[in-house]
C-alpha cells in the first residue's frame, strides 16, 4: 500500500512557498481524512461519487494526494450520500492544496498571527491552518451545519500538535 506520509511529502516537496513552514504543514496534515469517504470527479457534464471503500486504497490515496481541488458537495449532496452521477454546482471542496498553502504564504501568515478562516468545507485548509499557528489561533466558520459537524471532528486529526 502507499504510504500517505510519503505522498504527503512529494506534494509538499513540488509546492513553491517562501516560508518553508508552509510545506512542513503540508507534510503533517493528513488530507484523506478531510476528503473522508467520498469525492467527485467532473467529465465536463456531469459529478460522478468515488467512494472510498469501493476503490483501491492506492488508488484512493494517489487521488487524495494529487494537487487538486476536490469537489465533496454538490448542491448540497455529498459524494459520500450520492448513489451515481449528479448535475449542479459545487458546494464544498478540499481547495488545491498548493493553492491554500500558497495563498497563506503571500499573505505573510506566521507565528503569532490570528486567522479567521470563513467557509471552512471539509476543514483541510483550516487544519493546515492549525498546525503552522496552533489552534487557539484559528477561527473557522462554516454555515452548512453538516459541513461544520464533520470538519469539527477532523480539523486538529490526532498526532498533529500545533506549535
Amino acid at each position: 500500500m502507499t504510504d500517505p506520509a510519503d505522498l504527503r511529502h512529494q506534494l509538499a516537496a513540488v509546492v513553491p512557498v517562501d516560508d518553508p513552514a508552509w510545506r512542513t504543514a503540508l507534510e503533517t496534515v493528513p488530507r484523506e481524512l478531510f476528503l473522508g469517504n467520498g469525492l467527485f470527479q467532473f467529465d465536463g457534464r456531469q459529478w460522478t461519487p468515488v467512494h472510498r471503500d469501493q476503490t483501491d486504497p492506492g488508488k484512493w490515496l494517489g487521488l487524495v494526494y494529487q494537487d487538486t481541488t476536490w469537489v465533496t458537495q454538490v448542491d448540497g449532496t455529498t459524494a459520500v450520500d450520492a448513489t451515481g452521477p449528479v448535475t449542479g454546482r459545487p458546494t464544498s471542496s478540499s481547495t488545491l492544496p498548493s493553492l491554500v498553502v500558497r495563498m497563506f504564504d503571500v499573505a505573510g501568515i506566521s507565528e503569532g498571527h490570528k486567522v479567521l478562516e470563513i467557509g471552512t468545507g471539509t476543514g483541510y485548509s483550516t487544519a493546515i491552518l492549525c498546525s503552522r499557528l496552533g489552534d487557539k489561533n484559528v477561527y473557522a466558520i462554516e454555515y452548512d451545519p453538516g459541513l461544520a459537524a464533520a470538519a469539527a471532528t477532523t480539523s486538529t486529526p490526532p498526532g498533529i500538535t500545533p506549535p
